[in-house]
């Protein structure tokens, strides 16, 4: 072997190995971009990731629930099969407590056990996200009677498997909003389904609390009852 092919075949190799890592680089980077709209923690979709996705899955939802135009209502039959709307916001009862008595680990683990509920029920055209600090918002594909469904559903999986994680039963408030009106907003949904969190959060807790499909009434629902 001359000393130039020697040289020449140094050099091939080197440039493939360049190559494997730039392939490399790229994948994981491609990856990172990937995660980026990604909670960590749980793997849900983070805030700004769920806005963009949600604001076509409301609009679709809104122009097939109210007729918004021939071509509305057929390019919204190819993105939802319900005409219907829900946004729930659930947030942990005393989580603060769970930190300061068991620790952040474990306050971790109590996230990630009511994220995976929640991945859990939701269906196809359901959206979920982690909202922010313990609380979790998901945009429902149907009514505030499939909501109290869905409710009592998590709720009485998250106390059973809190009270396997650490021999105590933790519970969840919610708030539930239903689209009603074309003039609805999905912020304005958020805005109210928050509302009838407060009013959760600040009363009994462990409920759900609800606004009445056309009224401005507030409704309580206790995860032990039956729906209505």
């Amino acid at each position: 072997m001359t000393l130039i092919t020697g040289t020449l075949i140094f050099a091939v190799i080197a440039l493939m190995g360049m190559l494997c890592a730039c392939f490399w680089l790229i994948k994981k980077l491609q990856k990172l971009l990937a995660e980026a709209g990604n909670d960590q923690l749980t793997g849900l979709w983070l805030r700004a990731k769920f806005l963009t996705a949600v604001e076509v899955l409301f609009n679709a939802v809104r122009a097939k629930k109210f007729g918004v135009s021939d071509l509305h209502r057929r390019r919204s039959d190819e993105v939802v099969a319900s005409n219907e709307m829900t946004v729930l916001i659930f947030d942990i009862d005393h989580f603060k407590r769970v930190n300061d008595t068991f620790g952040h680990l474990v306050g971790d683990q109590v996230l990630l056990v009511l994220a995976n509920i929640l991945k859990a029920q939701c269906r196809a055209g359901d959206l979920v996200c982690r909202w922010g600090g313990e609380e979790f918002l998901v945009a429902l594909a149907t009514d505030t009677r499939g909501a109290q469904f869905f409710y009592r559903r998590v709720s009485i999986a998250f106390r059973h498997a809190t009270k396997q994680l650490i021999d105590q039963e933790v519970t969840v408030t919610c708030g539930a909003v239903q689209l009603e009106s074309l003039a609805q907003s999905f912020d304005s949904l958020v805005e109210r389904a928050d509302a009838c969190l407060y009013d959760g959060k600040h009363g009994m807790r462990d409920c759900l609390v609800y606004q009445s499909p056309g009224s401005d009434m507030k409704v309580l629902y206790d995860p032990m009852d039956k729906p209505t």
